[in-house]
């Protein structure tokens, strides 16, 4: 989507607004790709495009100046909403919107313009420093994330922080999050000591449920167990080697066979640990990348275009990284490097059978080519010819085999 004068007009029209009360001065309060310090004025934001957006914050400590834990949540603004929330200066959040008073949000929304000189507008328009907005390169970084898709990954609490979320990356066992609320088998018949564990299993049932309101709900995918639980030896080695089994199962088991979900938990993903500052989101997207990259067979059988938007989705959130933070990712033994290398040698493998040419598809892959090289120095050309050469001198008895 491209955002011109017309357009932006368009969007000023039908934008949202989100009220902050008893915002602090000087913590860092931002929605998608934008940031700021708040000042003693700050009341919120306005102008807010109709659609998916990322609230963020993160206090500063006075006596030091660090900016503390950053928190956040998703979500789906309607056009001319008016979003009212609260800072909680004990617990240094937001309050949760059923605390808060609702005849004086009525009262808010009704008086909603006496607020606007106070309320920082949403960049919409490009300047000089800025000729692509962030608004632009949100929607490429989100247009998959659909509101059911969102649900179902959210922890219940609806935020998440970058220090206190959990998921199946956390180290914590599996049944920890699905004993809440599980009484104990026993205790003791002595008074004092039933009512001593009544208490600790209360509080330790608090302590699990409070786990369960902070656990990200990513799809669980096993990069390891990539081939059939009935597999030969031969298959074991082939889809060890090609993700392109385990793609599909993953596909078919939790995304109802619709690749713009798993698109979609790519992106949610991405934004986690890109804005969010949430480390778990870095290593569920790794998974997803390495599963698209590694699946061969998958790139010739896929229908629908699965590779062709994989390919625009990975462009564009390349496009966003930090090159400091690929200064290690593109290291030899990075799976970033080998799994952007699988993924081009396939897409351009001349031998690959039943391929009919695609020029949309050569175009992309070229783009993409194009960004890698020129962004992080990268000679990807050459990488990918070393490894068809690689390849050709792999065969019978030096092949690999998984038994």
């Amino acid at each position: 989507m491209n955002i011109d004068q017309n357009t932006a007009k368009q969007l000023l029209a039908t934008g949202a607004f989100l009220v902050l009360l008893d915002a602090p001065v000087d913590i860092s309060f931002g929605i998608d790709l934008n940031e700021w310090q708040t000042g003693p004025r700050f009341k919120g934001l306005k102008l807010i495009p109709p659609g998916l957006h990322f609230v963020h914050y993160s206090s500063k400590n006075s006596s030091t100046g660090e900016t503390g834990i950053r928190t956040g949540f998703f979500k789906f603004f309607a056009s001319k909403e008016i979003y009212v929330t609260q800072w909680d200066k004990a617990e240094e959040d937001l309050l949760d919107d059923s605390v808060l008073d609702k005849d004086q949000i009525e009262r808010i929304k009704y008086n909603i313009l006496q607020f606007e000189p106070n309320l920082g507008a949403y960049p919409l328009i490009p300047h000089p420093q800025q000729p692509l907005p962030t608004y632009q390169k949100w929607l490429r970084l989100t247009n998959y994330i659909s509101q059911p898709l969102l649900s179902s990954l959210l922890p219940t609490s609806k935020k998440v922080s970058s220090l206190v979320s959990v998921s199946r990356f956390s180290d914590l066992d599996d049944s920890i999050l699905s004993t809440a609320g599980v009484a104990a088998p026993g205790v003791e018949k002595d008074g004092d000591m039933v009512m001593e564990k009544e208490q600790q299993q209360q509080q330790q049932n608090q302590n699990l449920q409070h786990l369960v309101s902070l656990n990200i709900q990513f799809t669980p995918i096993d990069l390891k167990r990539s081939f059939p639980s009935n597999a030969t030896p031969q298959e074991r080695t082939k889809y060890s080697l090609d993700k392109s089994y385990l793609l599909n199962h993953v596909l078919k088991t939790f995304y109802k066979g619709d690749f713009k979900l798993l698109l979609g938990e790519l992106q949610f993903s991405f934004i986690l640990f890109l804005v969010g500052q949430v480390y778990d989101g870095l290593e569920q997207w790794k998974c997803l990348v390495q599963l698209l990259c590694s699946a061969k067979e998958a790139t010739t059988s896929a229908t629908g275009g699965l590779y062709y938007e994989f390919l625009g989705v990975l462009h564009a959130q390349l496009q966003e990284c930090p090159e400091d933070f690929f200064v290690d990712a593109l290291s030899s033994s990075n799976f970033l490097r080998v799994a952007i290398v699988e993924l081009v040698s396939t897409l351009r493998d001349p031998d690959t059978v039943d391929r009919l040419p695609n020029v949309q598809m050569e175009k992309r892959v070229t783009q993409f080519v194009e960004l890698v090289t020129e962004r992080f120095q990268w000679d990807l050309e050459e990488a990918v010819k070393e490894k068809w050469d690689a390849d050709e001198t792999e065969e019978g008895e030096y092949a690999p085999m998984v038994c």
